[in-house]
């Protein structure tokens, strides 16, 4: 069990039995963008008639291609596992600085009781998912 937890994004080193898992995870993440294209273009009346995608996505798709399909060095992709990190780091927090908090003292009592709550059942859900499943 220790192992799998080991393996990161990436999934299990190759050789593994369980290899097989890497390639559903590849098709579930390969799926986002397949949605997001069907979205626009169910949507694209309402934006003058053009279906387009957020350059995120775009990137997204270029970079989940070339991870799957070119033999990239060791150093570049543990780079790219740093910056991602980094980058969800600082998406995290920038929506922390965004709060605003005389809105939220204005909710009154009910709101602190319920974002205490929704924070102990996000810490109960990630403490199970440690205890079942990664250790």
């Amino acid at each position: 069990r220790r192992a799998r937890a080991a393996e990161g994004v990436d999934g299990p080193a190759p050789g593994r039995r369980d290899a097989g898992r890497h390639d559903c995870t590849f098709v579930r993440v390969a799926m986002l963008p397949l949605v997001l294209i069907v979205v626009a273009l169910c949507y694209r009346n309402e934006l003058g008639g053009v279906a387009r995608l957020p350059g995120f996505v775009v990137a997204f798709m270029a970079l989940m291609l070339a991870r799957k399909l070119l033999p990239l060095p060791e150093l570049a992709l543990n780079a790219a596992n740093e910056a991602s990190r980094f980058l969800l780091l600082t998406a995290i927090s920038a929506l922390g600085v965004k709060t605003s908090l005389a809105q939220m003292f204005a909710s009154g009592p009910k709101g602190f009781l319920l974002i205490g709550a929704e924070t102990l059942l996000l810490l109960g859900m990630a403490l199970a998912f440690a205890h079942w499943v990664v250790i």
